[in-house]
C-alpha cells in the first residue's frame, strides 16, 4: 500500500532570533508609549493682555499755585518796605531753604516790575507727588537811570591891564532817564504736593528756552485740471450765497445747504464780504474746496478771515456741502 507523501511545510518557530527581536521591539514601543502618556507635560497657550489704564490727573490746583507764586516772585515795586512785604509773601510758596536762598538776593530799588501775563505751558508728573511745571512770565520793567554829565561853561574876565580873559569852568548836571521794556521769559519749577493736597515749591525757578515758531508749512494747493470753469463758477456762486447767510442761519436753514450737520450754527452778525482764492480739486463725484472767507465783525469793527476745507457734491441740480474739515 502506497502512502502519499505530504508536502513539507516550513514552519517558523517562535524561538527564532528575528522573531524574538521583533517582539522585543513591539513591547518596548508599547511600554514607551504608555510611559509618555502618563508623564507628558500638559502644554497650554497663555495669551497675556496688558491693560493700560490712563489716569487723568487734575493739575488745576498746581497751575493756580504756580501762577500766584509767579505774580509775587517776578514783580517788585520801588521801596524797601514793599520789598519786605513781597519777601514775606514768598514764604507761603517756597521751602525753608529756598526762602533763605532768595532772601539773599538784592534788587535795584530804582527799578520796578509789574506782571502782564503768566501762562502755564506744561505740567509733567515726575511721580505721585512731584510735578515739573513750565510757565512763562511777561513783565513790564521800569528802570530809572541817573547819569552825571559834565558841561563846560566859558566865563570871561579881565586881567590887570584890562584885557579880556576866558576861563573854562566845568559844571556837573544830573540827568535822570526812565525806560520801559516788556520782557517775556520762560522758567520751570518743581512742585511737591503732599497727601493732603498742600503744595510747596522745592526747586527754584530755572531758565528755560521756551518755544519758537515751527518751520512747518502746508503743501501748496492748486486747482484740479479735471474741473471745468463752468463747474467752478457754479460752486463759487453756491458758496457765495451760503456764506452770506451762514453767520445768522438757523439749523433748519442750514439743512438746505449742508448735509448731516457738516457745519455748526454760528448765530452771529458777521457781514460777508468775499471769497478769497477758492481752490477746487476733484474727488470722484465730489469736489474738495479750500477757501478763505472774508467777514466784517461790526461788534469789534474789524475784519476777520476764516478758512474752510469743504467737500461739495451736486444732487438733483443743486450743490450741497457734505463734509467739512473745520
Amino acid at each position: 500500500m502506497n502512502r502519499e507523501k505530504r508536502p513539507k511545510i516550513k514552519r517558523i518557530g517562535t524561538r527564532k532570533t528575528s522573531v524574538i527581536v521583533l517582539w522585543a521591539l513591539l513591547l518596548t514601543s508599547l511600554t514607551l508609549a504608555v510611559y509618555m502618556h502618563f508623564t507628558a507635560v500638559d502644554t497650554h497657550t497663555i495669551i497675556e493682555r496688558e491693560i493700560v489704564e490712563v489716569q487723568i490727573v487734575d493739575t488745576s490746583q498746581i497751575e493756580s499755585f504756580v501762577i500766584e507764586f509767579a505774580r509775587i516772585y517776578y514783580a517788585w515795586p520801588e521801596g524797601t518796605e514793599q520789598s519786605a512785604e513781597r519777601s514775606e509773601a514768598l514764604r507761603g510758596f517756597l521751602t525753608d531753604d529756598l526762602y533763605v536762598l532768595n532772601a539773599t538776593l538784592s534788587r535795584d530799588m530804582d527799578s520796578s516790575a509789574s506782571i502782564r501775563a503768566v501762562r502755564i505751558w506744561q505740567v509733567e508728573p515726575l511721580d505721585d507727588h512731584n510735578f515739573r511745571v513750565l510757565f512763562s512770565v511777561e513783565r513790564l520793567l521800569r528802570a530809572t537811570t541817573v547819569e552825571y554829565v559834565d558841561e563846560v561853561i566859558q566865563e570871561r574876565t579881565y586881567d590887570y591891564y584890562g584885557y579880556p580873559v576866558f576861563i573854562d569852568q566845568v559844571v556837573q548836571h544830573e540827568v535822570t532817564t526812565s525806560t520801559e521794556d516788556v520782557v517775556l521769559s520762560y522758567y520751570t519749577v518743581i512742585v511737591h504736593v503732599d497727601a493732603g493736597g498742600n503744595a510747596v515749591i522745592t526747586h527754584n525757578p530755572t531758565i528755560h528756552g521756551g518755544f519758537e515758531r515751527s518751520d512747518f508749512t502746508l503743501p501748496a494747493r492748486a486747482n484740479g485740471t479735471s474741473i471745468d470753469s463752468d463747474t467752478q463758477h457754479e460752486i463759487t456762486q453756491f458758496l457765495t450765497e451760503f456764506f452770506t447767510l451762514y453767520p445768522t442761519a438757523s439749523k433748519s436753514m442750514l439743512a438746505h445747504f449742508v448735509r448731516d450737520g457738516a457745519l455748526e450754527v454760528i448765530g452771529a452778525e458777521y457781514e460777508f464780504l468775499e471769497l478769497v482764492n477758492p481752490i477746487f480739486q476733484r474727488r470722484g463725484e465730489q469736489v474738495e474746496v479750500y477757501v478763505t472767507v472774508r467777514y466784517y465783525d461790526p461788534r469789534i469793527r474789524a475784519y476777520q478771515l476764516s478758512q474752510f476745507e469743504l467737500v461739495v457734491q451736486e444732487a438733483d441740480g443743486n450743490w450741497m456741502i457734505v463734509e467739512s474739515a473745520i
